[in-house]
């Protein structure tokens, strides 16, 4: 019975022992899918660094576009105003149209060929700085353009308000005297 009992008991180890052997299969293979999670999750978090990284720069790069635009757009507003003013203040005519046209500065001044390269040397030769002069030379050029625009507007405003106004006294004079000067006859005894 004894012998038995014994035998029994090392059957319930032997059991136990295989028990705990498959449970520590079964933790070590989750040691290796949890291990690989984490492999995955911080590629994961690095990429979303270098994106967070890209984010704030290009957020950067926009905030200073949008505050080079601002100023320029201030300048050109002030310009407008001061054109405005001063063409409303000034003589009448085609004098003033003619001294409120754009004249040619110095910032629309383009060097053409071995100027323009020696002028870039090294640096126009990097993608970024490239395109950093691009960006830059495009806003220069619409800001040229905006104040190109805006000079011959108010020149235009100001030649065409010369205009209408001598024509808008001129034929209101000749309609009264037109109309004073000749009465035609009508009537039944007018021809005759």
């Amino acid at each position: 019975q004894q012998k038995d009992d014994f035998k029994q008991q090392k059957d319930d180890f032997k059991q136990q022992k295989d028990d705990f052997k498959q449970q520590r299969d079964d933790f070590k293979q989750q040691k290796e899918s949890y291990k690989s999670q984490l492999q995955i999750a911080k590629k994961e978090n690095a990429s979303l660094v270098h994106k967070l990284d890209d984010y704030q720069s290009a957020n950067l790069e926009l905030a200073a576009k949008y505050e080079e635009m601002r100023r320029q757009y201030e300048d050109l507003e002030e310009r407008y105003n001061t054109l405005a003013t001063s063409s409303g203040a000034g003589s009448t005519g085609s004098h003033s149209a003619s001294s409120a046209l754009p004249d040619r500065t110095r910032s629309s001044y383009r060097p053409s060929g071995k100027d323009h390269h020696e002028d870039r040397g090294y640096q126009g030769r990097s993608r970024e700085g490239s395109r950093e002069a691009k960006e830059s030379q495009e806003a220069r050029e619409y800001g040229e353009y905006m104040n190109q625009r805006l000079e011959f507007q108010a020149a235009e405003k100001e030649r065409l308000k010369g205009r209408f106004e001598d024509k808008s006294s001129t034929a209101s004079s000749s309609v009264k005297t037109r109309g004073s000067s000749f009465i035609e006859p009508w009537g039944p005894g007018s021809g005759l």
